[in-house]
């Protein structure tokens, strides 16, 4: 009966421990694989803000869902192909090395495959948008 309750009490406390932190090169490969899960990093220019990357299940036509908070109450919102998914995940394979990148007026392969969507619930295209549009 002991040893019953023991292992019932281990296996609440195991269901309710939070999952260990998952890093940026663990988050490229879920992504790669189009496996459901999240990340949470601080903002590279916002330390105090969180953002939190989020990958849904395969979705039709075999797009994978991923969205990612951002300041202002605002989303980004993907349905990523698989080159688009193979492109993002990069990004996070090239965070985990210590290599930053990015910048407004780039054209990368992914952005054709999300949108903003603000606080108000407006849609806008990644692809193409610059800091003056």
């Amino acid at each position: 009966m002991k040893t019953l309750l023991l292992f019932a009490l281990q296996a609440a406390a195991a269901a309710t421990a939070p999952a260990p932190a998952m890093d940026a090169a663990a988050f490229a490969r879920q992504l790669q694989a189009c496996s459901a899960g999240s990340f949470e990093m601080p903002h590279p220019l916002m330390p105090d803000f969180t953002i939190r990357h989020e990958i849904g299940a395969e979705h039709h036509e075999q797009a994978c869902e991923y969205s990612q908070t951002m300041p202002a109450g605002m989303r980004m919102e993907c349905l990523f192909t698989a080159v688009g998914r193979q492109a993002y995940a990069a990004e996070f394979e090239a965070l985990a090395a210590g290599r930053l990148q990015g910048g407004t007026g780039q054209s990368y392969a992914w952005t054709e495959d999300c949108e903003i969507v603000t606080a108000e619930g407006e849609r806008l295209p990644v692809s193409g948008t610059t800091a003056t549009d």
